[in-house]
């Protein structure tokens, strides 16, 4: 015994399964979008911020690896300047250092996915220097995968807002 199915050819038939097939894509999506936000916070949280949180200067070469090749970083006065990320951020940690600054402790993360590869960051610090006075800072960060790892492509540093 066999049995056939048929499907008609009208165009309420096509539109039928066209909207089975956009609802089954939608349905599916949710699971991995949200397993990429799981994964890019993670990847914040627990790989890159932590490397702040003790003596962020022994662990510059560990840091520096969150960091593509380049970096672009978006100035508040709009301007554009893309560094490699060596001289990113090598520099800049030796006068933080020299003004007193230790370290930076991770206090709110905002992570928002794009896309399977894209993920952005706004992240709230606070710094803490060796009189004990610490301060807080935020910033923006644009994060995409490469090879199955996250890695910083994009900084801007951003104001604070008093809600977080």
């Amino acid at each position: 015994m066999s049995a056939v199915l048929t499907v008609g050819d009208s165009a309420s038939n096509r539109a039928g399964c066209l909207a089975v097939l956009v609802m089954a894509s939608l349905l599916l999506s949710v699971p991995i979008r949200a397993e990429t936000l799981k994964d890019a916070e993670q990847w914040y949280r627990t790989s890159y911020a932590v490397l702040w949180s003790d003596s962020p200067a022994d662990h510059i070469d560990a840091i520096l690896r969150h960091y593509a090749p380049h970096i672009v970083t978006h100035a508040e006065a709009g301007e554009l300047r893309t560094d490699s990320r060596d001289a990113w951020l090598r520099a800049p940690m030796s006068e933080w250092l020299a003004d007193g600054w230790q370290s930076a402790e991770l206090i709110h993360l905002d992570t928002t996915v794009i896309n399977e590869s894209t993920a952005t960051f706004m992240a709230r610090w606070r710094d803490v220097y060796v009189d004990g006075m610490t301060e807080e800072s935020c910033g923006w960060y644009l994060a995409d995968r490469f090879d199955e790892q996250w890695m910083i492509t994009a900084y801007a540093d951003s104001v604070c807002d008093d809600a977080s």
